[in-house]
């Protein structure tokens, strides 16, 4: 393409003619904004002396997003020009003149959205003379005549209306005259002379212009061409596609369109019978690939319900369009992040339930969003889900630790305890552990939809839609808020480097898996952790003691019980015994009036035949009895304790001994042998091949011996050489001694 082909289309549609507007720079020049008189389009030229060839290349004001939205080698950021609304060209052999040609159409239009100016009789506003109305006229257009021809000599002849101007004058001759002038002049050749010729193919397009629906013709009734504002052509949008909602066509088509923010009328007639050709496929579950600006129009309509019962029913569309034709493959998948937000956007105008529209709208921002809400509030969530968060927000592969893979409940147990500890003291000033890893919640401007073609729904003042606990929105004095913890706030380096030091205390802690090193940037949260882990073996030990109840309330019971569990275990001759060896109330009396009469008392000691010395001795047997009993009970003690303490001394030097390496038994003689070559760094391989031993097999027998003192691998074998590892080393040396 070349930049004649620019400057030729712009007088053509627009009548804007190139500029020159420096005499001593003839290669630089200007189209500009028929309206406000703004440059659109700055044309360069430069003759390459080494090539003997014309360098053509050109700036546009359309707004820098288009390189992300249509990324072309020509595209690239602007050569002379400055700011984010100008976009590079370079003109050349693989330029499409049909994509350039849309971003000059761009750059008038985002021109248009800012104001315009009213021209009446070919002056602006400001100059016009108030007292005379615009002089206005109609003719009819010959047939056969070019357009554009015969509406300048009806304008030279005063006869159209000259209030037409810049873009109104454009669309009148591209929407209305082009096909009136196509079909006068095919009705004027019928009475003339007919010559077979080959149809170009404006004239086939017009060929088929008979063949147009009825109620394409009433569509094209209600375009409007000068929207006064972006929301006004929403609204315009939702009248036609409402007008057009049942509407089904039958013409395939296939081709590709280049436009941005596309509408009905900025389609040919072809092309917006293949739009509802393949809209009524994709309404029977019939999804087929098609131009990527069409497939905007049908979100478009969903967004705006055009073809759903509900919002709900949209939203079910949304989604299934969504899965059956962007992931799928079938669509492009540029589309795919722009839906995805659209339809978070729906969900918050529409007050969505949350729960619903997290089906829909689940995302990487999503979940870390959830993951945030637990973590802030984690006194109100269980240790699965306060551990889960932490996974989802840190890089460090906790759920792959041999903390969790070997014992997963007291790990996860251990992970959450441990966050909900640094949440209580790991504080900075008023700062929590929380915000120092993540921010505070900040509230920016938000733009649902900003950027489609959606006619937005009123909003109640005050209107707060929760996605979860830490991202929310709120309309507030007409416009809409978001309230979240930016991902520019986090800080990453210090809960990975947390991360990794729990998860290498937790090891050492539980004795499971290979240790890690420790990390520069973790040292500040060593002493948190150990302190936690110091709590956690002091409640441990303490869980652990045995717990002794009394209720003193029920000792009367159980006396009572063990009464009648000793009645039950009595036999009839232990009963009668016990019966018989009872004293009687009565003799008890009767001993008391004795005991007070001397006479009596004599008499009585004469009919038993017993003096009461003998009474005395038996008394003192029975006393000389127990205490021989209790000295033989305290021999048994003491006895019993000097032996204890015999053992104790025994096991005591029975672990020094192991701890020395001599006579522990930890290692037979051979392995010790083994240990103490690869302790010199020397080569076992000999000494493996003399007594026929397997490196393997001696690596996992050492392994095994060692590991209830160092709770790990302490030799490392790569199927024919044996080595220590290196973190054990002084461990090893300190168990066996040093050789």
């Amino acid at each position: 393409m070349e930049l004649s082909q620019l400057t030729a289309y712009a007088e053509e549609k627009y009548h804007i003619r190139e500029e020159y507007k420096w005499e001593n720079f003839q290669s630089f020049s200007v189209l500009c904004d028929p309206v406000t008189g703004k440059w659109s389009v700055l044309l360069m030229r430069q003759w390459d002396g080494e090539r003997g060839e014309m360098i053509e290349r050109c700036d546009i004001k359309c707004g820098r997003e288009v390189l992300k939205l249509q990324p072309k080698p020509y595209l690239s950021p602007p050569f002379q020009m400055r700011g984010n609304k100008w976009v590079g060209v370079r003109m050349g052999g693989d330029t499409e003149e049909e994509i350039v040609l849309r971003l000059f159409d761009r750059a008038l239009e985002d021109a248009a959205r800012h104001g315009a100016v009213v021209v009446l009789d070919g002056n602006a506003a400001g100059e016009t003379d108030l007292t005379q109305g615009p002089q206005y006229g109609e003719t009819a257009i010959v047939p056969g005549q070019n357009g554009a021809n015969a509406l300048e000599k009806a304008e030279k002849r005063g006869l159209v209306t000259r209030g037409l101007q810049g873009r109104q004058r454009a669309s009148a001759l591209s929407h209305q005259v082009k096909e009136d002038i196509i079909i006068k002049g095919l009705q004027s050749q019928q009475s003339a002379e007919y010559k077979d010729s080959v149809l170009t193919d404006r004239e086939r397009a017009a060929a088929r212009v008979n063949e147009i629906p009825e109620k394409l013709r009433q569509l094209k009734q209600l375009y409007h061409y000068t929207h006064s504002s972006f929301q006004q052509k929403c609204q315009d949008f939702y009248r036609q596609a409402k007008f057009m909602e049942d509407f089904e066509d039958d013409y395939p088509w296939k081709g590709e369109v280049y436009h941005f923010y596309p509408v009905y009328q900025d389609l040919r007639t072809e092309q917006l019978r293949g739009y509802f050709t393949w809209r009524t496929a994709v309404r029977r579950g019939e999804y087929r690939k098609i131009s990527a600006p069409l497939a905007y129009i049908y979100v478009y309509e969903l967004l705006n319900g055009i073809g759903a019962d509900s919002v709900g029913d949209a939203l079910h569309k949304l989604g299934e369009f969504e899965k059956e034709y962007l992931k799928s493959g079938i669509g492009s998948q540029d589309m795919i992040p722009t839906v995805r937000r659209w339809i978070l956007d729906y969900c918050v105008v529409n007050q969505i339930d949350p729960e619903t529209a997290g089906d829909y709208v689940a995302s990487k921002a999503t979940m870390q969003d959830k993951a945030l809400a637990v973590l802030g509030q984690a006194e109100d969530y269980d240790d699965a889900a306060v551990f889960a968060a932490f996974c989802e927000m840190t890089t460090v592969k906790l759920a792959q630790s041999p903390v969790i893979k070997n014992q997963e409940q007291e790990g996860i147990r251990l992970f959450a305890g441990l966050w909900r500890f640094m949440q209580r003291v790991a504080t900075r000033g008023d700062s929590s552990f929380f915000n120092q890893c993540f921010g505070t919640e900040k509230e920016a401007h938000y733009f649902p939809l900003s950027n489609a073609i959606y006619r937005m729904p009123e909003q109640r003042e005050g209107t707060e839609y929760v996605l979860s606990g830490s991202h929310r929105f709120i309309y507030r004095k007409g416009s809409w808020y978001e309230r979240t913890y930016p991902r520019a706030f986090f800080d990453r380096e210090r809960l990975n480097s947390f991360a990794h030091e729990a998860d290498r205390l937790l090891r050492l802690y539980l004795k499971t898996g290979r240790s890690i090193k420790a990390r520069g940037s973790g040292v500040w949260a060593a002493p948190y952790i150990r302190t936690f882990l110091e709590l956690e073996e002091k409640t441990r030990k303490e869980a652990a003691k045995p717990k002794i109840e009394i209720e003193f309330s029920r000792l009367a019971k159980i006396r009572q019980d063990a009464e009648k569990t000793c009645d039950s275990l009595l036999t009839e001759e232990e009963r009668e015994l016990e019966q018989t060896l009872r004293p009687d109330p009565c003799e008890v009396h009767v001993a008391s009036e004795e005991e007070s009469d001397p006479v009596k008392a004599r008499n009585r000691t004469d009919i038993d035949g017993q003096e009461p010395g003998k009474r005395q001795s038996d008394t003192g047997a029975e006393e000389s009895s127990t205490g021989k009993t209790v000295d033989r009970i305290d021999a048994q003690e003491s006895g019993k304790d000097q032996s204890n303490a015999g053992a104790e001394e025994s096991s005591t030097g029975k672990t020094v001994d192991r701890i020395n390496g001599q006579e522990s038994g930890l290692l037979p003689p051979l392995q010790l042998e083994i240990m103490r070559l690869l302790m010199k760094g020397e080569d076992t391989c000999p000494f493996l091949a003399e007594h026929h031993l397997m490196p393997t097999i001696v690596a996992d027998e050492i392994n095994e011996a060692l590991y209830d003192e160092i709770g790990d691998m302490a030799v490392d074998c790569d199927g024919r050489q044996l080595s220590i590892i290196e973190d054990y080393m002084e461990e090893i040396q300190e168990i066996l001694g040093c050789f």
